[in-house]
């Protein structure tokens, strides 16, 4: 297996002015691993664009519009190549990030990457 992630519903907590709701629906990616073989290769940024266009596709029924996930640190830049944001300082070993889909709807609509194997 060259990589795999799973994705769940969840809620993300918010402490804002701008939003008038104390948690929102989310899609949350739960774990995803690329094999060290396959890395640099471009399947983290497919597997994170697959679950970015199945949030749209749950939106249509349920209104979810935050796409989070708890990475490791090593991760972080990756993860804010794609737009994810830091939520929250570490937690449980690991850092809440998230990304607003309304700000993802152009990436998303470009065509999904190709990438070397």
């Amino acid at each position: 297996m060259a990589a795999f992630f799973d994705i769940e519903l969840n809620n993300l907590m918010v402490k804002t002015k701008n939003i008038q709701y104390d948690s929102l629906t989310a899609l949350k990616i739960g774990r995803m691993c690329v094999d060290l073989n396959f890395r640099k290769k471009g399947l983290g940024t497919f597997l994170i664009r697959v679950a970015m266009r199945r949030l749209l596709e749950i939106n249509e029924r349920v209104g979810c519009r935050f796409l989070i996930a708890d990475i490791k640190r090593g991760a972080q830049p990756f993860y804010k190549s794609l737009g994810f944001e830091v939520l929250k300082e570490k937690h449980n070993g690991h850092i809440p990030m998230y990304t607003d889909m309304k700000k993802q709807i152009e990436i998303i609509n470009h065509p999904i990457i190709t990438f070397k194997i």
